[in-house]
């Protein structure tokens, strides 16, 4: 955690207009938390490179201990030294960043960087939290000609090239720009050791990122226009990202559309609709969750191509990363709606079998209520017959020691056959009269319709 001495240095050597732009007391209480996920213990793994780009030359080097990282940025360069570029690293996106609170105000103090930049800072050590997917904490701040403070994050997809799992991560990155007519300072915060920012800075200035001395670079000529390029280069390093993005989403849900449109209401199983549904709600979040991203993005981009600190070239250059944002922005509507629509197509899918079940159910259950019916109307008209008489029809024979068939059992016969005939009867006689209230026929056969030819 910062020590008090390091944080009320920076705190003091503050202006009224810095600490009147953020509550500084809230950010000391989470620097000085002890479980704070932010940054490395005292005495932890410190990984920080400094770029330094003169009028001749460059050098690139990386430190692992804060003594000599604190030298470094007390001691000159000898040269005239136009732009430094202090690269901070996270060993993974998850990890904190590697380097102490306390060393990390004494940079600040050292560079009187604007505390907006807090609000960056204070984002790394764990995963893009979602409820800030849609928060780039810009700020930008002209101090007349003499001075520019600019900070920000972008958030982004980018490949792990994981087997098993899933091959995309979302991971930030926090820019700070101090422009001034001395020096343009940058504060890089990577969320891993593999910047793609900087080797395509390497890239741009011809160095190899091992470099560890001052190297003079052929055709090299500083110009007003350097910094602002190390804005576009951040910016383009990961937006084309999204595309590949939206096309692996865009896979994915088309296997699970295409399995959804073929599946028929009486084959539908409810274990895999939900594992269906699951997988397709899992896919909206990640689409939303990218949604928003893009649209930070997209603000970021806004305010630096609207602010009049950045040169008329670049605005240009801005705009088309602009153009390119919106695009992403409608790709994630229109995936959206389509997985709204393969979710509504599931759920109706499985309302259907459920329905064709209680159908089944209930002509089973009427089936077996029209034989019970059946049945009772046959045995009813005898029951009433032998309650009549009695058991005046049987008599007890002593020699056979049992029951025997009167002479008059005829009587029952005779009484039992015409109260069933009559019942059924009725019964029909009933079945016409609805039937005629109804205007259908009361009775017809079931003819099975021929099925249609096929066409070769």
């Amino acid at each position: 955690m910062a020590t008090a001495t390091a944080w009320e240095e920076y705190v003091a050597n503050l202006s009224p207009s810095h600490t009147t732009s953020l509550n500084v007391d809230c950010v000391r209480r989470r620097l000085e938390d002890p479980d704070g996920p932010f940054f490395s213990d005292d005495g932890g793994d410190i990984n920080v490179r400094i770029t330094d780009l003169g009028d001749a030359g460059a050098t690139c080097r990386a430190y692992s201990d804060g003594k000599s990282l604190w030298t470094a940025i007390n001691n000159d360069p000898p040269y005239r030294t136009h732009m430094r570029i202090i690269s901070i690293y996270s060993e993974r996106t998850i990890y904190p960043l590697q380097i102490t609170s306390d060393l990390l105000c004494k940079i600040l103090r050292k560079y009187d960087v604007h505390p907006d930049f807090f609000r960056v800072v204070l984002s790394f050590g764990e995963e893009p939290h979602l409820a800030e997917a849609s928060s780039g904490n810009l700020a930008i701040h002209p101090s007349g000609a003499d001075r520019t403070d600019i900070s920000y994050q972008i958030n982004y997809v980018e490949e792990n090239l994981r087997k098993g799992q899933d091959p995309w991560s979302f991971r930030h990155t926090g820019v700070y720009h101090r422009h001034s007519p001395d020096l343009d300072l940058f504060i890089l915060l990577h969320p891993n050791q593999y910047s793609v920012i900087e080797a395509r800075l390497f890239q741009h200035l011809g160095i190899a990122p091992e470099t560890t001395s001052y190297q003079i670079l052929p055709n090299w000529n500083f110009n007003d226009q350097e910094p602002y390029r190390l804005h576009l280069l951040v910016l383009s390093s990961f937006f084309d990202n999204w595309r590949w993005y939206f096309r692996y989403l865009g896979d994915q849900f088309s296997d699970e559309n295409n399995q959804a449109m073929i599946v028929k209401p009486e084959d539908a199983d409810a274990k895999s609709t939900f594992q269906r549904v699951q997988k397709l709600r899992n896919m909206n979040d990640f689409a939303l969750f990218a949604k928003a991203c893009c649209n930070c993005n997209l603000k970021v981009v806004e305010s630096l191509e609207s602010s009049a600190v950045t040169p008329l070239q670049h605005s240009y250059d801005l705009a088309a990363q602009m153009t390119t944002l919106c695009g992403y922005v409608e790709s994630s509507d229109v995936l959206e709606c389509r997985i709204r629509n393969a979710i509504d197509l599931v759920g109706y899918t499985l309302t259907l079998h459920n329905h064709l079940e209680t159908a089944t159910d209930t002509v089973d259950g009427s089936a077996t209520v029209k034989i019970i019916t059946y049945v009772s109307a046959f045995y009813l008209p005898g029951s009433f017959a032998a309650s009549l008489y009695g058991m005046n029809f049987f008599v007890f024979d002593a020699e056979s020691r049992g029951l025997a068939m009167g002479t008059n059992f005829w009587v029952f016969v005779a009484t039992w056959l015409p109260l069933t005939g009559i019942t059924v009867l009725i019964y029909i006689f009933t079945l016409w009269l609805d039937a005629r209230r109804k205007g259908k026929s009361w009775f017809r056969w079931q003819v099975r319709q021929p099925l249609p030819p096929k066409f070769e």
